[in-house]
């Protein structure tokens, strides 16, 4: 189920720092971690939170940008996600986790950037960090859902999925596991059926490898 977590699910070009791991593992509060860390070792700290269906390997396949800004990219997968074992941890409870993360890389102070539903958690670290966050960004986040009347303007797909997720979710765990066995078997069809959905631009670079 790697299509919605992994860029090797598409014929990406290769990357040129690929001589790093692509995985690490940290002992966190008892756990083993998984995160990738990627840039100058000495570049400023920029920790990365997926998105829902997202883990270590969502990121740019160039990573040009993090040596040319001299930046530091980490991404840690979180519980459940990617080589991270599953715990059911609150997002204020993964931003203690993060934190104990960053200890253990010996960082004190860095950035947050998130991507959708990451938003959350992002928020949590942001609250839990204070002073140790510099400054936190946002990319297309996930506002919180208190009412089926919050998801105006969500496709349908995206309605079904959080209406089940709230009301049925064990009927929305076999919907999910079905749909990326699909997406696993025909990966352009997921790309297909985004397209539509997207402002003109964002689906003419949909459709190029």
């Amino acid at each position: 189920a790697r299509l919605l977590s992994s860029p090797a699910a598409l014929q990406l070009p290769a990357r040129a720092d690929s001589q790093q791991q692509d995985c690490l593992y940290a002992q966190v509060q008892g756990q083993q971690l998984a995160y990738s860390d990627y840039g100058p070792a000495d570049g400023y700290p920029v920790f990365f939170i997926h998105s829902w269906a997202g883990c270590h390997l969502q990121q740019p396949p160039d990573h040009t940008a993090l040596q040319v800004h001299k930046l530091r990219l980490i991404t840690p997968d979180r519980p459940g996600m990617g080589y991270t074992e599953s715990v059911l941890l609150t997002p204020q409870e993964w931003a203690q986790q993060c934190l104990a993360l960053a200890d253990v890389l010996h960082i004190r102070e860095f950035a947050v950037v998130a991507y959708s539903l990451g938003a959350a958690f992002a928020l949590a670290l942001a609250t839990a960090g204070g002073a140790r966050i510099s400054q936190i960004q946002l990319v297309c986040p996930v506002a919180p859902v208190r009412s089926l009347s919050d998801l105006q303007g969500m496709t349908s797909s995206g309605k079904l999925l959080f209406t089940l997720a709230a009301q049925a979710p064990a009927l929305a765990s076999l919907m999910v596991r079905l749909w990326m066995g699909k997406m696993r078997a025909q990966p352009w069809l997921y790309l297909d059926s985004v397209r539509h959905h997207l402002a003109p631009r964002d689906a003419i670079t949909m459709c190029s490898p």
